[in-house]
């Protein structure tokens, strides 16, 4: 699902997770990367799971109540429209797209890297079934806004919007 670099954050996570005790929660990592050569500790809450072949991703998310996005910046934020093609609540940092994409309080929950302290707060208040119906609510919105058939809608509405916009003579040739 993800690739371990900075851009990621999974350090912040990692470090943070460390820190704090949540006897309810653990965290399971698939991906792999960057981290591979790091002297990051993975505490008892912690469990790689290395790199998941895209074939059988769904039959992963079917079996987490949510999905973290840590990240420091992210242009698009691919991972959090998965989890929500999949009914799966979304964590995110309010970074790059991620808050446009994802509803705080709606379709998941969105924090601030700046201050763990809202994550903490997240963490400790977290409830499977509010975490079910944000995925719920999530899956809406991938519909309604990010299916393959909406997307390439909104990418041909714009090709058309700039094109338009532009005074040159066009010739197709088929």
């Amino acid at each position: 699902m993800c690739r371990f670099d900075e851009q990621k954050g999974l350090d912040i996570l990692v470090n943070f997770i460390n820190n704090n005790v949540f006897n309810n929660i653990n965290l399971y990592l698939i991906g792999d990367g960057v981290l591979n050569s790091s002297n990051i500790t993975l505490n008892n809450n912690i469990i790689p799971l290395g790199w998941v072949n895209n074939d059988i991703i769904d039959s992963y998310y079917e079996i987490f109540d949510a999905v973290i996005v840590p990240s420091r910046w992210e242009g698009f934020g691919l991972v959090a429209i998965e989890a929500m093609r999949n009914k799966k609540a979304v964590i995110a940092s309010r970074r790059g797209a991620l808050p446009e994409i994802v509803t705080d309080k709606v379709t998941g929950y969105l924090f601030d890297l700046n201050d763990l302290n809202q994550l903490k707060n997240l963490f400790v208040n977290l409830d499977k079934e509010k975490l079910k119906v944000l995925g719920e609510n999530g899956y809406k919105k991938f519909i309604e806004q990010f299916s393959s058939k909406k997307m390439n809608k909104r990418i041909i509405k714009e090709y058309i919007r700039l094109l338009s916009s532009k005074k040159e003579i066009r010739i197709v040739c088929c």
